[in-house]
């Protein structure tokens, strides 16, 4: 089981062939996926989309079932997202990587919340540090809770799945940026992954991750104020998500002050980047993943709020998709799997 491989990406080596499992879940939601990498691309061969519980051995059951409908292997990759889950970027002295591992497991204290009985620890160096920095690596350092390790790992297994790798979604979220935007990543850009509970901005410079952040909205939080605006029940409020339902004037202004809220909470963001990081420059683009149905609002207000262009992410650019999926079903939800594919694309 991998914690962390590689923030960037290799693209699916060539004259290979491999079925590879992901799951991205939640605490009310699952996404799972299948995909064939071959020749240097990526097929998507199945996918579902389920409403699970918090209760894990009834999660375990679903999963289980569904994995029964045609799922061929039995080993799967898995995300993390959330307060267990924390990701800093630090500076150190140029050593090898042994001492490096060594070095990091006395200083982790000084950046991370948890005490270090208590986390999985995995690093990787980004590169040099500029001029002024001589000697110095730029370092991305991942620590995971291990009681929630632990409690995914046993989910999964109690589903017949052996846990091959386990990364956080942030970093799922720059891998398969990187495969479907490797001319665009090179700038300086944003990705903002739009989840059910936690919502999180990247910034991305050079096609290397340089700043990451966990912002306390998401899907829920509009779910919840249309019901408490509007009287909407969940199952109506969930409609409006999806792009079930035709947009009245009155949820249009009650989605508006949702994504003021959030716009508001990404101007902080972006302005502690900019006022944190030395060679910080603004974001070119920002590029949303996840997000609602009707992401055309969301993008128009967010592009407004931060000045610069936003667009939706399309895997569509470079994943192609079985003959046995509904193309349908699959337009309508491919906004929700990117965390799962850049699992995929995760080279172990």
């Amino acid at each position: 089981m991998k914690l962390l491989k590689k923030p960037g990406l290799k693209a699916p080596k060539k004259n290979s062939a491999r079925r590879v499992l992901a799951c991205d879940f939640d605490l009310s939601r699952l996404i799972l996926l299948e995909a064939l990498q071959t020749d240097g691309q990526l097929r998507v061969e199945k996918f579902d989309l389920i409403r699970i519980t918090e209760d894990s051995g009834r999660a375990a059951e679903t999963i289980k079932s569904c994995h029964a409908k045609g799922y061929s292997p039995n080993r799967i990759r898995v995300s993390l997202k959330g307060q267990s889950a924390v990701v800093r970027f630090v500076q150190m002295p140029r050593m090898k990587a042994e001492e490096l591992k060594s070095a990091l497991t006395y200083e982790a204290e000084n950046y991370i919340p948890f005490k270090l009985d208590e986390v999985l620890l995995d690093f990787h160096i980004l590169d040099e540090a500029p001029a002024d920095g001589q000697g110095m690596l730029n370092l991305i350092l991942v620590a995971v809770k291990k009681d929630e390790i632990y409690s995914v790992i046993k989910m999964f297994q109690d589903a017949n799945l052996n846990v091959e790798l386990i990364d956080i979604d942030t970093l799922a979220a720059v891998n398969v940026f990187e495969y479907l935007y490797p001319d665009e990543s090179k700038g300086v850009v944003g990705l903002f992954d739009m989840g059910e509970e936690i919502s999180s901005l990247t910034v991305m410079m050079e096609g290397k991750p340089r700043f990451m952040r966990d912002l306390s909205f998401g899907r829920i939080d509009i779910v919840k104020r249309l019901r408490r605006k509007l009287g909407l029940s969940d199952a109506d409020a969930q409609a409006v998500l999806a792009n079930n339902v035709e947009i009245s004037p009155e949820v249009r202004e009650v989605l508006s002050e949702c994504y003021e809220n959030l716009c508001s909470d990404l101007k902080v963001t972006l302005e502690y980047y900019r006022g944190h990081l030395p060679d910080g420059k603004p974001i070119e683009k920002l590029y949303l993943i996840g997000g609602v149905s009707d992401s055309g609002f969301l993008l128009e207000t967010l592009g407004a709020a931060l000045s610069v262009p936003a667009e939706e992410v399309d895997i569509s650019r470079k994943v192609t998709i079985s003959s046995e999926i509904d193309k349908s079903q699959f337009e309508q939800n491919k906004r929700l799997l990117p965390i799962a594919l850049g699992l995929c694309l995760r080279q172990l």
